[in-house]
This record gives C-alpha cells, structure tokens and sequence, in this order.
C-alpha cells in the first residue's frame, strides 16, 4: 500500500548583486546599491562574510550610504536572503576614492602701484596622479587657465596693471580624477601714480653761505 504524496517546494537561491557610485573623491558620500530581490532582506559586509573570520556587518538596507572612506580602494561584500533562503555567493562591489587636493602657499594679494607686474600663485600639498587644472577668475570678466603639474605652481601674471584690475581674485583646481580643492581667494588693491613734484625755491639768488630753501607741493 502507497502512502500519500508529499509536495515538496523548492525555492530559488535569491542572487546578489552590488554596484557603487563611485569612483568618487575624498570626503564624498559613496552609496551602496544591491538589485532588487522580491521579499529580499539585505546584508553588507566590510569584508568577505563567506571567510574566516566573516566580515563585519555594516547594514541592512538595500541601498545604504558610507561616510568618511579616505583615499583608495574599499572593498564591500553583499548577501541576500529571501524566503529563508541565502545567497549562495556574496556578492563584491570595490569603490575607488581618490585624493582631493588642497591649495595652499597663496601669494599676491596686497597694495600695488599701477603699472605693476602682479603675480597671483599656489600649491597643491596633496600628490596626485596626472596634471591639474587650474583657473583663476576676477573682476570684469577676468579668465585665466592652465595645466600644470599636480604641485602647482598654479600661476598667473596680471601686467602693467591698471585700477580695472582691483578687486578679488578666486583660484579653483581639479585633479584629472575630476576632484576639486576648496576655492582660495586674494585681493588687490592699487594706489594711482603720484603727480610729477614741482619744485620751488625762496630765492633764486644766493650768496656763499645763506639757506636754500626747496618747497614742493604736498601729496597724498
């Protein structure tokens, strides 16, 4: 005699999948995204949770986002579970951070006579990969770009300047991994030309011995 027949169901393994935003610059938000799972639950890992020792889990949402990552390539691991059932692999995303510069060594902001030569200038402290380039802008439409080396100097040189040239000037690098420094600015001032002096004396006719006295006109 047969017994009765057993149904057995038999559930798919969900699969895991895992992308990032990145790569992405220091101090950026990277996020995290794992595909779709009907009913899935989410689990990430800084390092390979299938191992030994197992990764660290770091959250349970599909989607989360990492703060604070410094420079260079971060590894995160991910599993999902749906009806019971785990994924049989876990899943790697690898997000790259790359350096961010920072301008310093500002040089030119000041006073000047006109018909100066100014020259504006900076560095870049933090080495990078590839060359920089750099624009500096100011008043009345002023443009000035270049390429140069990852250390600067980012230069420019403002000739025979007249009083259109007054005011603020702002200096903006980007690395060739398109990551910016914080925008540093100098200011510049000018004094006009003074006036030719005219000379004048008491008396234009002296004996050995007595005071010449020279007058000119007062300036400021």
């Amino acid at each position: 005699e047969q017994s009765e027949p057993l149904t057995i169901n038999v559930t798919e393994l969900p699969e895991a999948t895992a992308l990032n935003n990145g790569p992405v610059c220091v101090g950026d938000v990277v996020q995290l995204f794992a595909g779709d799972v009907v009913g899935g639950t989410y689990f990430w890992y800084d390092s390979d949770p299938q191992s030994s020792p197992p990764g660290m889990l770091i959250s349970t949402d599909q989607n989360p986002q990492i703060f604070d990552l410094s420079e260079g390539t971060h590894n995160f691991w991910l599993l999902v579970q749906s009806n019971e059932c785990t994924s049989n692999t876990a899943a790697l995303t690898s997000v790259v951070v790359h350096p961010q510069p920072v301008l310093s060594g500002l040089s030119g902001s000041g006073s000047y006579c006109e018909g100066a030569n100014i020259t504006l200038s900076a560095i870049n402290t933090v080495p990078l990969s590839g060359n920089v380039v750099y624009t500096w802008t100011g008043p009345n439409g002023f443009n000035f770009s270049g390429t140069t080396g990852w250390e600067g100097p980012f230069s420019v040189v403002l000739p025979n300047v007249s009083t259109e040239v007054e005011g603020t000037y702002t200096l903006n690098i980007t690395s060739s991994a398109g990551c910016t420094a914080e925008a540093q600015s100098v200011n510049i001032d000018l004094d006009g030309v003074p006036l030719t002096p005219t000379l004048s004396i008491n008396n234009d006719f002296l004996c050995e011995g007595e005071l010449l006295e020279l007058n000119t006109d007062a300036y400021t």
